[in-house]
């Protein structure tokens, strides 16, 4: 016997924007005003965006991040599509910097919402990590049920 199973797959495409960095130099608000704009301008427009972290520069003073939070999202919170934010080291800092890092990693959480999580998209699963914890490998397994 032969069996074939057959999938009811649409075409999508989305788009995978990483490190806007603002608050790094004066231009990263105009590129990525700019980069915004453009993908809105784009026909189809992309299922949903993936923002692959470091939406801030300056992660050692809380004002200057949460302030620099808020401008990326009002400029990604001009697209009609889903996105989905992961956090960088740019965000929270490096895994050895144990001191700060709890506070920040907190302050993410309240403005941004979990630091990882996974979502299905017409039958592909998209698993989004935070990789700066220092026990990446036991929270990773304990995520993903291994």
């Amino acid at each position: 016997m032969l069996y074939i199973l057959l999938f009811n797959f649409t075409p999508y495409y989305f788009i995978h924007y990483s490190d806007p960095q603002i608050g790094r130099n004066a231009y990263t608000v105009p590129y990525c005003s700019l980069a915004v704009h453009q993908i809105m301008s784009v026909n189809p427009q992309p299922s949903f965006i993936i923002i692959s972290g470091d939406m801030a520069e300056d992660q050692n003073n809380q004002n200057n991040l949460i302030h620099q939070w808020q401008i990326c999202d009002s400029l990604f919170d001009l697209l009609s599509m889903p996105k989905f934010f992961t956090l960088g080291n740019h965000d929270i800092g490096y895994a050895s910097d144990t001191c700060w890092k709890p506070i920040r990693l907190s302050l993410y959480r309240n403005f941004w919402g979990i630091d990882y999580y996974r979502f299905n998209y017409d039958s592909c699963l998209f698993i989004s990590l935070n990789s700066t914890l220092l026990d990446t490998y036991r929270a990773v397994t304990q995520f993903l049920n291994i």
